[in-house]
């Protein structure tokens, strides 16, 4: 009978040191309905007391009923503590199966709450006092967090304010500040965590209209750097940016505490793999800057100015997809006059510039700025005394954080958290740049050209096109990303889960409206109607690269479930283990979904929403031919003649031509006598 972990949860749950733990789980693996993360909820128990947990969303395509389900026996060999809907979650990136098929339930456990086990782990097995440190483990060790001295010789090295926020952040017992790297933060990380930072890129303030109560927000955001390099964003509002507003300067190191860390929905809009949200009882402290100077290395910072991640040259954008954002560095070869434009989705009036650059591939590209950033640049009297930038032909110009565009060939056009640096010295790339401009590239700069607009398959995103993906592709090319327009992908995939357990709503029975209704009242026909039930499902769905929630309505969830919405609903109020029985039926069977992916605001978040709009049964003989269609492209013509290869277009094929109403076939007369490849096929 295998042994479970005698203390490990009360260990886990106080951030004790512990190595592998065997736990049972003593519930069945939940899909988390609430949190966009996409990760699984699960108890696990020592035999003597129990603990929420959270299988990241790294693990989730792996995770099924063949590896994980109730009374099922873990070994955990990466995992951290965390915290989770404000409670101690241990927060799961890898495990062991240990016993997948155990019946029972090892002992009686309670549920465990923080100082309830004081007594329950011999006092000669708990770690010393110095080893209750946050960490993520890996392979059950911990990672200690840096510890980074306190700048301070005493309170009065500060303003009170400042003095009386220093004792908020985790201080070890000598007294020194905890940090740890900007890479270890997750969206799951313990609310102990502290960081030490610069201000790479501070926006203006921005207005916005709040959704919820259609007053005007405002917003700022700041991009930080420390000192291995791990960056993030950090964004307040309203009351936050009031009170944190007069400290955050641009280049300015400060010890940040406390705050909620989300993954950002939409890489357009944040670059970053987390982004920090402060709240009014987040700690920010100065360091302070007098402290480098200081004889002692251990005092001195070592925080970069900035971090660029240039693209390797000017020609390599013409393969880079729009709205992403890069760093780009450039010799400036044109400067145009700001010009007064009206924008008209707001009616309002604004100002452009463009300025030109060109570099050693012998290419240019044109950059776009608006507003004050376009009136500021050689302007004598500028909207703001700091703001005020001259640029003049030859200069070297390097852009941070600038998105690509397209419109009669690629652009770029800077934004809220751009960033520009001119003749730039310590860089290395400016530095060669500078010595190709003089040596060369100043005699030739007049016939380089402009960067071509992508004509293929892409474009912006999926430049709205329908084309064959996985979850993979889609995702990392930016479907959905393209605010003017949604893309289109089709995907075979399983579904996995039901996200929701409620999958019907009241809605009105006008074709054309569809809208939920309260009551009997159709607030968008404006007349009094009798609701009828439709769809509106949400499912996981996985392919071999990854998953992703998609929702069903109305006429592609009745083809899925294969019955109306309103038999569905009365089959769920009478005849509940039936209607269980027809919904899980369509789990874990691959089917060909056709999906629409776009951008959605949820909460003032961008995020990407993918919406089923058509589904198939699999024709396997046609998709076996779409595959051996795509093989024989990598073979040469004498390698396909040499090995007999005869082989219809895919929509030649007879099952493709009545895709409805066929049924999967199968190959004929295939023969292969040798390894090289087939010979005599017929499709």
């Amino acid at each position: 009978m295998v042994e479970l972990t005698t203390g490990a949860v009360e260990r886990l749950a106080n951030n004790l040191s512990i190595a592998e733990p065997i736990l049972q789980i003593v519930s069945s693996p939940n899909a988390d309905k609430k949190n966009e993360l996409q990760a699984f909820k699960i108890y696990l128990s020592d035999g003597n007391w129990g603990i929420q947990c959270i299988v990241a969303k790294e693990r989730l395509p792996p995770i099924n009923t063949t590896n994980m389900k109730k009374f099922s026996i873990l070994k955990l060999t990466q995992f951290e503590t965390g915290m989770y809907e404000g409670k101690v979650a241990i927060i799961i990136y890898d495990f062991e199966t240990v016993l997948v098929d155990c019946n029972a339930q090892i002992g009686q456990p309670k549920k465990y709450a923080t100082g309830t086990a004081a007594t329950s782990v011999p006092a000669a097995n708990k770690a010393p006092p110095q080893q209750e440190i946050p960490r993520r483990s890996n392979s059950g060790a911990g990672m200690p967090p840096n510890s980074a001295p306190s700048p301070f010789n005493a309170s009065a090295a500060l303003p009170m304010d400042f003095a009386s926020e220093f004792n908020k952040l985790p201080l070890a017992p000598n007294g020194q500040v905890q940090t740890q790297p900007i890479a270890s933060l997750t969206p799951y990380s313990h609310s102990k965590w502290c960081i030490k930072a610069r201000i790479t890129v501070r926006s203006d303030i921005k207005t916005f209209v709040q959704k919820s109560s259609g007053g005007q927000g405002r917003l700022l955001s700041c991009d930080i750097l420390d000192e291995e390099g791990g960056e993030t964003r950090i964004v307040c509002f309203n009351q936050v940016l009031d009170k944190f507003e007069p400290i955050l300067h641009k280049g300015g190191i400060y010890y940040i505490h406390k705050g909620s860390i989300k993954t950002p929905q939409n890489k357009r809009f944040c670059r970053f793999d987390n982004e920090i949200t402060l709240e009014l009882d987040s700690v920010i402290v100065p360091v302070n800057e007098d402290s480098s100077t200081s004889s002692d290395p251990s005092m001195q910072s070592s925080i970069p100015k900035m971090k660029w991640d240039f693209i390797d040259n000017i020609a390599n954008i013409e393969q880079v997809r729009v709205d992403v954002n890069i760093d780009v560095v450039g010799i400036v070869i044109e400067i145009n006059e700001p010009q007064q434009i009206t924008l008209r989705q707001r009616n309002v009036q604004t100002y452009k510039r463009s300025i030109t650059i060109v570099d050693d591939s012998q290419r240019k590209i044109e950059i776009t700025f608006w507003g004050n950033q376009a009136t500021d640049i050689n302007n004598t009297q500028p909207t703001n005394p700091n703001s005020a930038v001259f640029i003049k032909f030859g200069d070297s110009l390097s852009m941070r954080n600038v998105r690509v565009g397209e419109f009669q060939g690629k652009n770029l056009t800077i934004n809220n958290t751009s960033y520009m640096e001119i003749n730039d010295q310590e860089n290395r790339r400016c530095v060669e740049l500078r010595e190709w401009w003089e040596r060369e590239g100043k005699n030739i700069y007049r016939t380089f050209e402009g960067i071509r607009g992508t004509s293929g398959a892409y474009g912006g995103g999926f430049g709205g096109k329908k084309l064959r993906c996985t979850f993979m592709q889609a995702i990392s090319e930016g479907a959905g990303t393209n605010t003017n327009q949604p893309d289109y992908f089709s995907i075979i995939a399983s579904p996995m889960i039901f996200q929701r357990e409620n999958m019907f709503y009241s809605a009105c029975p006008n074709e054309k409206c569809g809208k939920k209704v309260d009551g009997n009242h159709c607030q968008a026909c404006q007349q009094e109607v009798t609701p009828t039930v439709r769809f509106i499902v949400n499912l996981l769905l996985c392919d071999p690269t990854g998953a992703a929630w998609i929702h069903l309505f109305s006429n592609n969830a009745e083809q899925l479930f294969k019955m109306k919405a309103p038999d569905m609903f009365q089959l769920e109020k009478e005849q509940p283990e039936v209607f269980e029985k027809v919904r899980n039926d369509i789990l874990l069977k691959p089917k060909l979904w056709r999906v629409k992916a776009s951008v959605d605001s949820y909460q003032d978040q961008m995020k990407t929403r993918y919406t089923c709009i058509g589904l198939d049964n699999i024709l396997y003989a046609k998709e076996s031919r779409e595959f051996l269609s795509e093989i024989t492209e990598y073979l040469t013509d004498e390698e396909k003649e040499r090995n007999g290869i005869i082989s219809l277009p895919p929509n030649e094929a007879p099952d493709a031509m009545n895709a409805s109403t066929s049924t999967p076939g199968r190959f004929e007369d295939i023969k292969s006598p040798n390894m090289g490849g087939f010979q005599n096929q017929r499709f």
